[in-house]
């Protein structure tokens, strides 16, 4: 972990911590706590990022720029920002925003700002959003909020995004209420006691990404001081081929995130027709789905071994069209799956979707059954 706490100034790509990113660098585990002034690409931690994938970094300092100023990053070509947030206050005069002042992907979808946000106030003249003040061409923001007053005298002044030049907005909110702004370039809007709600958060994951301390705050990432203490398995088991971990309710069906490597055993049918905290809005995320990114792919692969031992589980709806690898299972990599029977399944997605699992990847699946309704690309 690397961290900034002094105040730093000068004219071009000035960061609390880094200046300029480029050729496809990484930064992961960063803080910056001390205030920040330049002109052009000024950022509470980094100025510039070039193609850099940026992880679980924060700023909390005072950003003062006058092109592209973020509380997190002064401007982004591409790359990935994900799992962070700022609170610092920022101006600037155009590109001002909350964790990024201008974000700009040319020519292809190659951009993704995910699981981040911001509670600083901003204030700028043109392209000013709470969360970013500029996005030029396709970028996808998805389940990003921010909660700071906005404050824009010119075009492009938004409550999440103040300028969106045809990029993805999804998942995301602003707070109408603490922002003083009603509309946005991208995401939706929402009064202060509704952002402090799970249910207000369809589609995040609340399990290993975010928390939330219902109805006192808005959610937090896992990874900042503070988070609860580490969840472990709540059923019986311990996990190993001798005694795999039980499985007997919806609860512990999620758990299984926890252990990814671990064995289960399902002691009981499973009927989902009814909706609980941890499938909001009946919407269910797959078993090993890559929720840290958002995205869905194959770094996160359920590896260990799932009897159903003839139960079946039924009803359960997994839907969002922009989701790839949907299923019961999102990946599965060396894995045994066995004695398990779906039924009444409805499972919705993009690429790489099925009842069981979206992908397998060289694993053994024996003795299973599933009636599914299945709709993807």
């Amino acid at each position: 972990h690397s961290s900034s706490i002094v105040d730093t100034s000068g004219e071009y790509d000035v960061g609390g911590l880094v200046g300029i990113i480029t050729s496809d660098s990484s930064v992961e585990n960063c803080s910056s706590q001390g205030k920040v002034r330049g002109s052009l690409y000024t950022g509470g931690l980094i100025g510039f990022n070039v193609r850099g994938v940026i992880s679980r970094c924060s700023a909390t300092g005072d950003v003062d720029g006058v092109e592209a100023a973020g509380g997190l990053i002064g401007r982004t070509e591409k790359g990935i920002v994900k799992e962070s947030f700022a609170t610092g206050s920022v101006s600037g005069l155009r590109g001002v925003g909350g964790i990024i002042g201008s974000y700009f992907t040319p020519y292809t979808r190659e951009g993704y700002v995910l699981n981040c946000y911001s509670t600083g106030n901003v204030s700028g003249e043109g392209s000013v959003g709470g969360l970013i003040g500029s996005i030029v061409y396709q970028c996808t923001v998805s389940n990003c909020y921010s909660t700071g007053l906005v404050d824009g005298t010119g075009e492009h002044i938004g409550g999440l995004v103040g300028r969106n030049d045809r990029s993805i907005v999804e998942g995301s909110f602003w707070d109408i209420e603490a922002s003083g702004i009603t509309s946005s370039s991208g995401g939706y809007g929402r009064t202060t006691s509704q952002m402090k709600s799970r249910r207000n958060y369809f589609d995040w994951n609340f399990f290993s990404v975010w928390w939330i301390d219902e109805d006192r705050d808005q959610p937090r990432l896992y990874w900042e001081p503070g988070s609860p203490p580490q969840k472990s398995f709540s059923g019986e088991g311990l996990g190993t081929e001798v005694s795999p971990y039980i499985v007997t309710n919806v609860t512990q069906l999620v758990e299984i995130n926890l252990d990814l490597t671990a064995n289960y055993i399902l002691g009981d049918s499973l009927d989902l027709t009814v909706p609980t905290s941890l499938i909001v809005g009946e919407d269910f995320l797959p078993i090993a789905w890559d929720e840290s990114s958002g995205l869905g792919h194959q770094e996160r692969t359920f590896t260990g071994e799932f009897d159903g031992r003839g139960h079946s589980i039924s009803n359960l709806f997994i839907g969002s069209p922009t989701r790839d690898y949907g299923g019961l299972f999102g990946f599965i990599e060396e894995a045994t799956i066995q004695n398990v029977n779906l039924e009444g399944f409805d499972v919705r997605g993009g690429e790489y979707v099925g009842g069981l699992c979206g992908y397998n990847d060289k694993s053994v699946v024996l003795s299973c059954s599933a009636s599914t309704s299945l709709h993807g690309e």
